[in-house]
């Protein structure tokens, strides 16, 4: 028997029944407003995410089918319901995975986060870098950390998550160019934007990838980066740093 995991409703607020119902409303009978509010209420904390696998998405899976069923749509699902239910592949760094910096632990998921789905086995000293390299600088093969710089365009705040946009989009633009110098890995620190609230950034990768049943998500063939907090900058910018880490994908069934 299957796992229910993402409680599908494929119908959208408010919509028009496929087959004629009485009590189903006429396309003029939708208005703007009320498709405004039932996104608003399906997109609010008080579903927290909807994440997966979780009490939240159930609830959320519920509210749909209860707008479904208002609208007068008649339930295709499983067993005259109107769900459909389906095993996730989740993909994601494991917990046993290590990190040491300069000889000492560093625990996972609280000072330094995996951001690269990747197996690596690093152990190696780190070049410190003050700002981005240019061309003269041989950085092939070698281990690099630096503090996080603004993306450009830098993410405007009134943007939704825009601390994890900030995060996300600097390392991306930066972690481009450090691999054209083909480094081996990246350590970014975190600068004080990101470091303000770094455990809900770190969080999005903690959770790692979902995708759907029998498609596992390929690994790719990239470099290990590291998002670090920055209570760990003056261990990286030592002369003599190094860090040795084991990291370990894991491919589950979810929930």
């Amino acid at each position: 028997m299957k796992t229910p995991s993402l409680l599908i409703v494929l119908f959208l607020f408010s919509t028009i029944p496929i087959s004629a119902q009485s009590t189903a409303p006429k396309l003029s009978e939708i208005q703007q407003e009320e498709l405004k509010d039932n996104l608003y209420e399906l997109a609010s904390d008080s579903f927290q995410g909807r994440r997966a696998g979780t009490l939240n998405e159930l609830r959320a899976a519920a509210w749909v089918a209860q707008k479904a069923q208002e609208a007068g749509l008649q339930p295709a699902g499983e067993n005259g319901t109107y769900f459909q239910f389906f095993n996730l592949k989740r993909t994601r760094i494991a917990d046993k995975s290590t990190i040491h910096i300069n000889q000492n632990a560093i625990k996972l998921w609280h000072g330094v986060w995996p951001i690269t789905m990747v197996d690596a086995t690093i152990n190696a000293p780190v070049v410190w870098l003050d700002s981005m390299p240019d061309s003269t600088q041989d950085l092939k093969g070698k281990v690099v950390a630096m503090k996080i710089s603004p993306p450009t365009p830098i993410t405007q705040t009134w943007v939704s998550l825009w601390q994890y946009r900030y995060a996300a989009s600097a390392m991306r633009q930066q972690g481009r160019e450090l691999r054209k110098h083909g480094v081996s890995a990246i350590l970014f620190v975190a600068d004080e934007t990101v470091e303000s609230l770094i455990s809900f950034i770190g969080f999005h990768f903690q959770e790692g990838g979902y995708t759907i049943e029998d498609r596992t998500m390929p690994q790719p063939k990239t470099t290990p980066v590291l998002l670090v907090s920055s209570d760990y900058e003056n261990e990286l910018a030592k002369e003599e740093a190094h860090i040795s880490t084991t990291l370990k994908v894991e491919h589950f069934d979810y929930p």
